[in-house]
């Protein structure tokens, strides 16, 4: 758990260092007039010269594309809060681990079309996979926009190994490598989480 926590504590400062630097720029784009010189920030989510390129055709526009970035950094910022908060009962919590394993993704469209993120995501583990449930059908993302999506955990494809190795893992109470893959169309960003699930 401290592991965990340690994990959670080193995103929450990049989270809020990457916020203060977000909101700096949309301030800096909100009072920038043209053609003034833009001096703006790095940031992981959008690097200056394509803010800058953007602001020159359409300021607002520009302003829009880091919007969605900041209200997804302060969802998951609050999700990290929750969670840090819960691992204090957790440590002496013996319930049993069942198994079942329930994610929310924020998916992030910054092209200029709207996408698609697919049902089926992947949970790979070593020696198994299991497909993750995300909807009923393929999910749109609208252009420039945040679009948060459910998973759990459907099964797998290879007649219920990979579900029995899977509760084996979990239930053995010891920390294991995941990666979880979603799968959407070339407009947007592929995400591949790699993880450490921690006992």
């Amino acid at each position: 758990m401290r592991k965990v926590e340690a994990v959670a504590s080193g995103i929450l400062n990049s989270d809020t260092a990457e916020l203060e630097a977000i909101n700096l720029n949309i301030a800096t784009l909100d009072n920038w007039i043209s053609p003034a010189p833009l001096n703006l920030v790095p940031t992981q989510i959008a690097r200056p010269e394509l803010l800058i390129l953007q602001a020159q055709k359409d300021k607002a526009g520009a302003i829009n594309m880091l919007r969605g970035p900041v209200a997804m950094l302060v969802r998951q910022s609050e999700t990290l809060r929750h969670l840090m908060g819960a691992l204090v009962p957790m440590e002496k919590d013996d319930t049993p681990r069942t198994g079942d394993l329930k994610l929310t993704f924020g998916i992030l469209n910054k092209g200029d079309s709207d996408g698609v993120v697919s049902n089926r995501a992947t949970l790979k583990f070593d020696g198994g996979e299991l497909w993750l449930v995300v909807a009923d059908s393929w999910t749109s993302v609208k252009a420039h926009s945040l679009q948060e999506v459910d998973a759990q955990v459907g099964g797998d494809d290879d007649s219920g190994k990979s579900t029995k190795l899977w509760h084996k893992l979990v239930a053995a109470n010891k920390p294991f490598d995941v990666e979880i893959v979603l799968n959407s169309n070339a407009d947007l960003t592929r995400p591949v989480h790699k993880v450490t699930l921690s006992k």
